[in-house]
């Protein structure tokens, strides 16, 4: 009869340092049996040693191998740092010491090398309660080889100052008998010459040209031509309009007869008209400072709605436009709100009439191009805009034809 294999569990035994191998126990040395555990075991015993503990059991069971071969790397679990405010710093991997610390460990090397009294290994194995005390036992004892000394005993020691006679001129002082450390010594005088420039360079800075602003110019309605640069302009004033429309279109554009010769907008003394804020404030090419345009657009577009509104209509008619349903003036929302309403329905009526009268040549002359493909307008405010541009033109072309 044939005899079967027996099987033999594997085992394998590593040592590793025991829970109070980080306070200074050195023989706190466990052995554990590596291949029975689990892979969370296996992660819990890599953290407590201050290990990666990502992986899978394989790497984990290679990566505690190598640590319980190399007992010198459980050094590093005696100087662990941690904070008093926070408790025990277990299962934290402390890549970077405080400077605070690093100064504390040199400070305890140092004196344990002049002092016999405390061994380097200890200084490397105190506690936080040890360090506390071995900190005041080294604050004694160097106040017992340097005891503090008043102002007055220093200066009785070390002589009396040099007399003020010493000045020569004012410039040198003869410096006294007893010496002066190196680190107080006068400095030696430094020589300062002036830069040297090649006649490379000189000549490089001669040819190139001064660049001067540009020159702008704005034909206004009396007939006068202002110029001025990019320089001249101010940056935009934060007026407000909301309780003085007439105010609005008194400044809004010097045809009209509102115009009353006043303006948030002076350059060069002269009144500027509102109307031409964005061609002075958008010119890229002529120095125009882009940032006052965006932060003024929104604002200076409903100036522009409201002011032609109440251009086209008497002051009467405007108001009785925009009246509550108690009698008092809508405010300067409100009076935007039913504008853009009623635009909306005008844009409405236009797009359905430019529908009806192209019929099927509709999308030859209601669309736009973009990236070589061609799309026809759907929203009704371009389609209206495309229709009056249109109307527009052929008007034009029957005045020249006549």
């Amino acid at each position: 009869m044939a005899s079967s294999p027996m099987v033999v569990d594997a085992t394998e035994f590593i040592a590793l340092p025991g829970p109070t191998y980080a306070e200074g126990n050195l023989e706190d040395v466990q052995h554990i049996e590596l291949l029975s555990l689990k892979k969370d075991a296996l992660s819990k015993l890599c953290k407590d040693v201050r290990l990666p503990y990502s992986g899978t059991k394989g790497v984990l069971h290679d990566r505690l191998r190598e640590y319980s071969k190399d007992r010198s790397r459980w050094t590093m679990l005696l100087s662990r740092p941690s904070n008093m405010h926070l408790g025990p710093s277990e299962g934290r991997v402390i890549k970077h010491k405080k400077q605070s610390h690093k100064r504390w460990e040199g400070i305890q090397l140092a004196d344990a090398a002049a002092s016999s009294s405390v061994t380097l290994a200890n200084a490397a194995l105190v506690t936080h309660v040890d360090k506390h005390e071995a900190t005041l036992a080294w604050a004694e004892r160097v106040e017992a080889r340097l005891p503090y000394k008043p102002r007055a005993e220093r200066l009785a020691q070390d002589g009396p100052a040099p007399p003020l006679s010493n000045l020569v001129d004012g410039s040198s002082l003869i410096l006294p008998s007893f010496p002066i450390p190196s680190s107080l010594s006068p400095p030696l005088p430094i020589s300062v010459s002036a830069p040297v420039i090649s006649s490379s360079a000189k000549a490089e800075q001669a040819e190139k040209p001064v660049e001067k602003p540009a020159m702008r110019k704005l034909m206004l309605a009396s007939g006068q031509q202002l110029i001025f640069t990019s320089a001249d302009i101010p940056p935009p004033f934060s007026a407000t309009f909301f309780n003085d429309i007439p105010n609005l279109a008194a400044m809004w554009d010097d045809h009209w007869p509102e115009w009353k010769g006043e303006s948030y907008l002076r350059i060069r003394g002269v009144a500027i008209p509102l109307v031409y804020c964005k061609e002075i404030y958008t010119a890229h090419q002529k120095g125009g400072d882009t940032a006052h345009w965006k932060s003024m657009k929104a604002r200076w577009c409903e100036w522009k709605q409201i002011a032609v509104r109440f251009h086209q209509d008497t002051p009467q008619q405007f108001w009785s436009t925009f009246l509550k349903a108690d009698g008092s003036h809508m405010d300067w929302t409100q009076i935007l709100g039913v504008m853009r309403k009623q635009k909306a329905a005008d844009d409405k009526r236009v797009a359905d009439r430019a529908r009806r009268e192209y019929g099927a040549s509709f999308p030859d002359h209601f669309a736009y191009k973009k990236n070589g493909v061609q799309y026809v307008f759907q929203k009704d405010a371009d389609i209206a805009k495309r229709y009056k541009d249109i109307q527009g033109q052929g008007s034009q072309n029957r005045d020249e034809s006549d």
